[in-house]
């Protein structure tokens, strides 16, 4: 399953199909997907309205359901910050847990458009919500992880438990952004970790003193099927 276009939509193929298989058209939507994630034998997409949709893919035809509501555009969900203007000003990033729950991190696009502004991010151009599909349907703010470490590069993000890798401390997130229509090699990029407890950003480099040019990172995650 892949995103494509300016205002991205899905296509997904099979193997020993030759073509992709579209599931959508613009014309008939008024929201786009951001993001994109497989966990436990489906696919999670989330929208630029935060809401997420379930895709099985097991049968002959596509099944779609909603699973999470969009963030109303009216209600306040942390420090006067409505739901159109994390739809609209933020990047989202989903992942997923072993034990179920669905975490959406929220990235102000201010800082992963414009790096070269010289300024570090704020704790606010940061967020993070989380949901239990079998107990709500609806996103919440939260600062816990649950002791795990969100991974971020140019494909979906990925949780690991601290306790599986030396020297990692939880409920932190980190970064480097990708600019997947520029020439990666005249970009430099917040390269660093957020502190969720404390709402601190450290970068590894500050882009307007020594600038980091990098390769975005590619995660690799063990799959059973």
């Amino acid at each position: 399953m892949i995103l494509y276009g300016t205002d991205p939509e899905i296509a997904y193929t099979k193997a020993g199909n030759d073509k992709w298989i579209f599931l959508g058209m613009s014309s008939t939507m008024k929201y786009y997907y951001e993001d994109i994630m497989y966990h436990d034998g489906k696919f999670y997409s989330i929208t630029n309205e935060s809401e997420v949709q379930v895709f099985d893919l097991s049968g002959d035809y596509p099944v779609m359901m909603l699973l999470i509501e969009r963030l109303a555009p009216s209600t306040e969900y942390l420090d006067n910050i409505s739901g159109s203007t994390i739809n609209d000003m933020y990047n989202k990033y989903l992942a997923c847990s072993s034990t179920g729950e669905m975490f959406l991190f929220l990235w102000h696009r201010d800082q992963t458009h414009y790096p070269n502004n010289g300024a570090l991010p704020r704790p606010k151009d940061f967020m993070l919500m989380k949901v239990k599909p079998e107990k709500s349907h609806c996103w919440a703010t939260t600062k816990d992880m649950g002791n795990m470490c969100l991974f971020i590069g140019s494909n979906n993000p990925i949780l690991i438990p601290s306790k599986d890798l030396e020297g990692l401390k939880g409920d932190h997130i980190f970064s480097i952004e990708t600019f997947p229509n520029e020439e990666v090699d005249g970009y430099t990029r917040n390269v660093g970790y957020f502190d969720l407890k404390e709402e601190r950003w450290m970068s590894f480099s500050e882009s307007s003193q020594s600038p980091l040019y990098l390769r975005p990172p590619i995660w690799f995650t063990l799959s059973l099927h």
